[in-house]
């Protein structure tokens, strides 16, 4: 199985962040939050609900959006986002040497 990339941890703190603020986000809110290009955002958070890492839980109204737009939330299943459960790259590098 692939590493998740940088995108995807990204939007998936932004997503646990604004569980905490306010109970979700839509992919622009996700997006803001993480500082990831709107288009590449609406991608990638398509692909996190399909996946199951993302979960449906209201429709809302946003200014300045035609249609009402899908708020998400991180799945039960994925035990919380975090920086700690990815760590970095180098965390896993410094482990191994000093193993």
């Amino acid at each position: 199985m692939r590493p998740r990339g940088e995108i995807r941890m990204a939007l998936g703190l932004a997503a646990a962040a604004l569980v905490a603020e306010q109970g979700g986000g839509t992919w622009r809110d996700m997006a803001q939050q993480a500082q990831v290009g709107f288009d590449k955002a609406r991608e990638v958070v398509r692909d996190m609900a399909r996946a199951g890492e993302l979960q449906r839980v209201d429709v809302v109204r946003v200014p300045g959006s035609r249609r009402p737009m899908v708020r998400y939330a991180p799945t039960a299943a994925q035990g919380g986002w975090s920086a700690t459960h990815y760590g970095t790259p180098l965390d896993g590098v410094l482990k191994a040497w000093v193993r």
